[in-house]
């Protein structure tokens, strides 16, 4: 078995902070959301047991100090959910379960300012090869979010979904050749960037004028040849 587990390390000091070491599970290292205001909690998804029959099988979502490793429990773990998803304010938004028995997928959801129970509202049969499509950024303010699936000719594209009906708003980026690949999100997780896509051309496509401004400097500079950004820090 892999065993997941997180450290924060001070920059300035060096000190290394164990975070959910005394875990009894596998995977107890799933960031799902850090702060972009400097401050000092994340939200951490982590089992905390290896059995499937115990209630603790099932990641919760906690609230931990990295300088310290205090946590606190948002959200409790619940049956055949592995995986959450949060908000670009780290507010726990959706969870994907997967009943292995009916190959079934679903997504529960809560909205913007809810605080108590997800409700599930929409699921996907595997055996029929339905996907579940799930939000990547959620539109502070409204209920609508961005997400992913394949077009009418079966190529994956980004559209912009109501969550309330699970209708697409509208199509927000569609590869020329190729599908999309990827998103790249801002650091706060509120913008999206740009995206990637595969195809002959294999590139980034910026949606932010001044990247896109500054991809075209780079191609200019460099002709005969494909150059992409590969990271790039806060500022």
């Amino acid at each position: 078995w892999y065993i997941s587990r997180l450290f924060a390390i001070n920059s300035v000091t060096g000190k290394i902070t164990k975070i959910f070491w005394d875990s009894a599970g596998q995977d107890a290292a799933d960031v799902i959301w850090m702060p972009s205001d400097g401050s000092n909690k994340i939200l951490l998804a982590a089992q905390n047991s290896i059995y499937v029959n115990y209630e603790e099988f099932w990641p919760s979502v906690y609230s931990v100090d990295v300088t310290n490793g205090k946590r606190k429990t948002l959200v409790k773990g619940r049956q055949n959910t592995m995986s959450w998803i949060a908000d670009s304010t780290g507010h726990i938004r959706a969870g994907i379960s997967y009943d292995d028995v009916n190959r079934t997928y679903a997504m529960l959801y809560r909205g913007e300012h809810e605080t108590g129970s997800f409700r599930t509202v929409v699921r996907a049969n595997s055996r029929k090869r339905e996907v579940l499509i799930t939000p990547f950024l959620f539109e502070p303010g409204a209920e609508r979010a961005l997400v992913m699936h394949d077009d009418d000719a079966g190529r994956n594209a980004i559209y912009e979904q109501d969550l309330t009906t699970l209708k697409d708003i509208r199509l927000v980026y569609s590869a020329p050749q190729g599908e999309v690949d990827d998103v790249i999100l801002s650091e706060d997780g509120k913008i999206l960037l740009a995206a990637t896509t595969t195809g002959d051309d294999e590139r980034i496509h910026w949606f932010d004028p001044a990247l896109a401004e500054l991809q075209s400097q780079f191609d200019k500079a460099v002709r005969n040849a494909r150059v992409s950004v590969e990271s790039m820090n806060r500022d």
